[in-house]
C-alpha cells in the first residue's frame, strides 16, 4: 500500500462503518456475543408513554433452541413476559390483542439481557401455539425430545397470572 493510499484507509474505513450503520445499524441489528430468536406471540399489554425504557408485555410460543447463560439450549415454554423494547423501535400501530412476529435479543451480559430488537404484526388471523419447549426446559419445564409438546390448557386467569400461576393456587399459598 503507498502512502497517499494509507492515510485515506482509516478515512474509508470510518465512512464505511457510518454507512453500514446507516443503512443497517438500527434496532434490528443484534449486539456482538448475543443470540437472537425469531418469537411469535400476542401482546397483552403495550407499554406506558411516559416510560423510559418501552416494556412490551406478550405472551410468546415456546422457543426450542433458547440457550441459558453457560450456552446450553435448554428451550423456553411458552410464556407471559415483560421484555424491554431496543430503543428507537417503533411500536406505532401495535396495540393489546395483536398477534406478532418479534426478534427477541438474548445478551446475558447485557442490560437489559433480554430486548425485542424488532417486530411486526401478523394477519389476525395467525394460529399461535402455546406449549411447552421440545427441550427439557430451564425455563418451566419442557418435554423430552421423545414425548410430543402438548399446549397447555390455558384459562384467563393463568394467562395474567406470573409464572402460569392460577388465582387460587396465589391464595391458596398466601392463606397456608
Amino acid at each position: 500500500m503507498t502512502l497517499p493510499a494509507m492515510r485515506t484507509a482509516p478515512t474509508c474505513l470510518a465512512v464505511l462503518l457510518t454507512l453500514g450503520a446507516a443503512c443497517g445499524g438500527g434496532p434490528e441489528q443484534v449486539a456482538p456475543g448475543a443470540r437472537s430468536y425469531e418469537v411469535r406471540g400476542v401482546v397483552t399489554r403495550v407499554p406506558e408513554t411516559a416510560r423510559v425504557m418501552p416494556v412490551l408485555v406478550i405472551r410468546h410460543e415456546a422457543i426450542d433452541d433458547f440457550a441459558s447463560i453457560d450456552g446450553e439450549e435448554v428451550g423456553m415454554d411458552s410464556m407471559t413476559m415483560e421484555i424491554p423494547v431496543a430503543e428507537g423501535l417503533s411500536l406505532a400501530g401495535v396495540d393489546a390483542g395483536d398477534k406478532v412476529a418479534f426478534t427477541l435479543e438474548v445478551s446475558w451480559t447485557g442490560e437489559p439481557p433480554f430486548r425485542i430488537v424488532s417486530i411486526e404484526e401478523l394477519p389476525a388471523d395467525t394460529e399461535l401455539a402455546f406449549r411447552k419447549s421440545r427441550r427439557g426446559s430451564a425455563l418451566g419445564g419442557g418435554a423430552s425430545p421423545a414425548e410430543p409438546a402438548e399446549e397447555p390448557a390455558a384459562t384467563p386467569a393463568q394467562d395474567d397470572a406470573p409464572n402460569g400461576e392460577t388465582e387460587e393456587e396465589r391464595d391458596a399459598e398466601t392463606q397456608g
